[in-house]
């Protein structure tokens, strides 16, 4: 590809980025990722190493994978055509940016950071990636793991979001702080549960999926390895651009139409790995999806639909953002116990439902409320593929908590807050206890609301 074009994609990619950051990266901010033999033959650990490296080629743009052994089998679900660990990341890497360098080598790289997927004493590195069950965990030193329990996928693909957080903080010339946290829980430290040894299989009925942008993309990626049955209809109006693809972990530059091509539709994309139903358009202007529902994750904000969803007051509404400050969060919404996605996080009355289209200035005030980094992203989709999973295990409204928050790049607050929020005093969205049993008696989860 010519120089010019590259400097074409780089311009049309990194807008977010850049405005998430304040200021524009420079350079190729290269990146070596180091795997140990057990990690590199284990199925969570390659979860692990191929999510970060599905995050990290949408920021960095040299990356290197070093394995011992490069004729490592692929174990778990890659590019198609690819039958080795090498082969699966190098063609992830590529197709999410088809300007950057992406290799498997040991050959150094002046001015690479080196991430370590390892629990050998001798690899020198600046962060070392880790999991337990439900746990992942970076630190500066290794990091004994247990990757051979299904559970472990969790913890793997948890370390995966914080491990390229940390590439990039040091790159960013941030310290780097030990961290355990857990996709179970959701909590960090000593306070992290390692959750169940297997995964949960349920069937989680009829889920209507508000939105296909970044967060919907994490949270298709992570169920492709969870154990979950839905019937999922997914609504998004929205072409993914290449500006989408700094932080949806499915979308590439081939879905964006990049170099020469027709762009996807982000409801198509996203259903086609959720083996569900696309609607390309408005929430408000698609009859079908005001259909029955056992349960809706809103992932939109724009033409008020977050108001219209609160309305329907059904039993379960999930959601999950990022935000300022590195943060990924996640939302329950259970009648009866929980405040509604209306005085939760508001609306937004523009014609907008995912991505602006207009400029983008550093710091300057045409701003893109959808600006962020993959691995918040990564991490927010993470957290409610896992709530899914606890809704299945009859354990996602287990106490008082709402709200958690995990901060990737906030060592002072332990990695996570969480919270419990109410309704304003003035809101009128919930229903009397015996309308809400009348409207959805047959839902799957109607068993939840206080007043079933």
């Amino acid at each position: 590809m010519k120089p010019a074009d590259c400097r074409e994609f780089y311009e049309r990619r990194d807008p977010r980025t850049t405005q998430y950051l304040g200021h524009p990266l420079d350079g190729a901010l290269p990146v070596r990722v180091v795997v140990g033999d057990a990690e590199g033959s284990s199925r969570a650990g390659q979860v692990l190493v191929l999510s970060l490296l599905n995050q990290l080629a949408r920021i960095h743009r040299s990356v290197t994978l070093e394995l011992h052994d490069r004729r490592t089998p692929l174990l778990v679900a890659g590019p198609a055509g690819a039958s080795t660990l090498e082969e699966a990341a190098v063609t992830l890497m590529e197709s999410i940016d088809p300007c950057g360098k992406f290799e498997c080598s040991i050959a150094p790289i002046e001015g690479e950071v080196v991430v370590a997927v390892t629990s050998l004493n001798c690899v020198k590195a600046d962060v070392f990636a880790g999991a337990s069950g439900a746990i992942g965990m970076i630190d500066t030193c290794a990091i004994p793991s247990d990757l051979m329990s299904p559970g472990a996928l969790r913890g793997a693909a948890v370390a995966s979001c914080l491990a390229a957080s940390a590439a990039l903080r040091v790159h960013l010339g941030r310290a780097i702080a030990p961290l355990r946290l857990s996709a179970w829980n959701y909590l960090a430290g000593a306070d992290a549960s390692a959750g169940p040894d297997s995964l949960v299989r349920g069937e989680l009925g009829r889920v209507l999926l508000i939105g296909a942008g970044a967060v919907s993309s994490a949270l298709a990626y992570w169920l492709q390895w969870l154990e979950l049955d839905a019937h999922w209809v997914v609504v998004d109006p929205d072409r993914v651009e290449l500006h989408n693809t700094n932080r949806g972990l499915l979308f590439t530059a081939a879905d964006a139409g990049w170099p020469a091509g027709t762009a996807r539709s982000k409801a198509v994309v996203v259903a086609n790995a959720l083996r569900g139903t696309p609607f390309t358009s408005w929430y408000d202007d698609c009859p079908a999806v005001q259909d029955q529902c056992d349960l809706a994750l809103c992932l939109a904000n724009a033409r008020s639909v977050r108001t219209e969803l609160a309305q329907r007051n059904l039993p379960v509404v999930l959601h999950a953002t990022t935000g300022g400050e590195w943060q990924a969060a996640l939302h329950r919404h259970i009648a009866g116990r929980d405040d509604c996605p209306r005085c939760r996080t508001g609306d937004s009355r523009a014609a907008t439902f995912a991505c602006s289209e207009s400029k983008l200035g550093v710091g300057g005030a045409e701003r893109s409320p959808d600006a962020a980094l993959p691995f918040l992203s990564a991490a927010a989709g993470l957290m409610l593929a896992t709530a899914l999973e606890r809704l299945a295990a009859g354990e996602l409204s287990h106490g008082d908590t709402n709200v958690w928050r995990w901060y990737l790049d906030s060592a002072g607050r332990g990695g996570v807050l969480p919270g419990r929020a109410k309704c304003q005093s003035d809101c009128s969205v919930w229903l009397p206890r015996h309308l809400r049993r009348q409207l959805h008696a047959s839902s799957r989860w109607a068993h939840l609301d206080a007043g079933a």
